[in-house]
């Protein structure tokens, strides 16, 4: 009689084959966890940076793109718009300030939006804010719209 007691090649391969499938399983569903985790923090930076915009305005004039939309940290409004920049890169995120002509002459920006491609969900959705009072998701392609109307530079509608 031949009392074998280990595991054969075939059953060792079948479990190691459930572990990877469980493993991919929860791979996936961590890795969405962690975008709308992205998503939800750049959302309250969003509206972070609409809030200081509002905030340091001064009878309706915006602070210059260099100021609002500044990407190092520490600059423009405490650095909101630079944690943006870097979890989603340039390519996926756009501030602009319009300029006008002030009655001196000088620029001046009446409105503002800013816009950022979204991480988590399966369409393509862009959270964007503006001078407006406007916060919410849009699925127009706002990173081309958004700044480049001079006069108008608010988040299209979808």
């Amino acid at each position: 009689m031949n009392k074998s007691k280990g595991f054969t090649i075939i059953e060792l391969v079948v479990v190691i084959a459930i572990i990877a499938i469980l493993a991919a399983i929860v791979l996936i569903n961590v890795t969405g966890y962690i975008n709308r985790g992205k998503d939800a923090a750049m959302q309250a930076e969003m509206h972070t940076l609409q809030t200081d915009a509002a905030a340091n305005s001064v009878n309706g004039i915006y602070p210059a793109t260099g100021t609002l939309c500044y990407p190092a940290a520490g600059n423009g409004f405490g650095g909101e718009w630079g944690a943006i920049i870097n979890t989603y890169s340039a390519t996926n995120a756009v501030c602009a300030v319009n300029s006008e002509a002030n009655s001196d002459g000088s620029a001046i920006g009446t409105k503002w939006c800013a816009c950022v491609k979204e991480l988590s969900p399966a369409t393509t959705t862009y959270w964007c804010v503006d001078s407006t009072g406007f916060s919410g998701t849009r699925t127009s392609a706002c990173l081309t719209n958004c700044g480049s109307n001079t006069k108008d530079n608010s988040c299209p509608a979808s």
